[in-house]
């Protein structure tokens, strides 16, 4: 596994905040997000799934944010996440460049008309996460979400 620390202090802070979507919850929920989705050390999705990175974003779901909501309707937020990509395909970069995955990732939840939870309410992150980032027939879990988000967000 990674750093968790290390993770959020090199890749998720500065990222967040070079693309204009930086706040203390949305740090923890990006790192949290990690952990859950690839115990921030898978790059592929284990059992031959289509998720990809250490977010594991599919390629739907890829799709969706990069060619409908940032090409087509943020353009501004686009050329954010632009600077932190590299020359590789965008299809590409969820795998190897961290940086875009959690752009990529914090997009999906920025997508949504409901703010993001108190960044000290891991109940509501882990509900929030599952409403959110995965489906109703998702195998995701709010409330395991919420023990790893006090666990390595919280510190608790």
């Amino acid at each position: 596994m990674l750093d968790p620390t290390h993770f959020r202090t090199f890749v998720v802070r500065p990222t967040l905040t070079a693309v204009g979507m930086h706040s203390t919850a949305a740090e923890r929920l990006m790192l949290t997000t990690a952990i859950a989705e690839s115990g921030l050390r898978f790059l592929v999705q284990l059992g031959g799934g289509p998720a990809l990175g250490v977010m594991q974003i599919e390629p739907a779901t890829l799709d969706d944010i990069w060619g409908r909501y940032l090409c087509r309707k943020r353009p501004d937020l686009r050329a954010k996440v632009e600077r932190i990509m590299t020359p590789q395909p965008v299809e590409e970069q969820v795998v190897t460049n961290l940086a875009f995955a959690v752009a990529i990732a914090r997009c999906k939840f920025w997508m949504s008309p409901h703010p993001l939870p108190a960044a000290d309410d891991a109940e509501a992150m882990g509900r929030a996460y599952k409403a959110i980032y995965n489906s109703a027939l998702g195998k995701a879990d709010a409330a395991h979400f919420a023990e790893i988000y006090r666990r390595y967000a919280l510190g608790s």
